[in-house]
């Protein structure tokens, strides 16, 4: 029987794995297809070179904080079409 999730795991099987780093250098790992979708900005730098695999959250250098480790991993279930639970320990998917 064909379903959602069958199909979803054979979209993922052979994907390669995007890398995000945090302003405090923690990491957080998804499918590459996700951080395409999650960002115009990776979709197009994968448009010009499929090697790349890590994107760094900083504007000339300097880290960007306010990006937290459990908001994108949050993000990253919306995306691959989990469930997520809204709580008071993830406000910036709040507001």
């Amino acid at each position: 029987m064909l379903s959602a999730k069958g199909i979803q795991s054979l979209f993922y099987r052979n994907t390669p794995e995007f890398t995000f780093v945090l302003h405090n250098h923690e990491e957080v790992k998804c499918k590459t297809i996700i951080a395409d979708f999650i960002s115009p900005i990776i979709a197009s730098q994968h448009q010009s070179d499929i090697t790349f695999d890590r994107f760094e959250f900083s504007i000339d250098g300097d880290p960007i904080e306010g990006i937290t480790k459990i908001n994108l991993e949050q993000l990253i279930k919306l995306a691959s079409g989990e469930s997520i639970e809204l709580s008071k320990e993830n406000p910036i998917l709040l507001q």
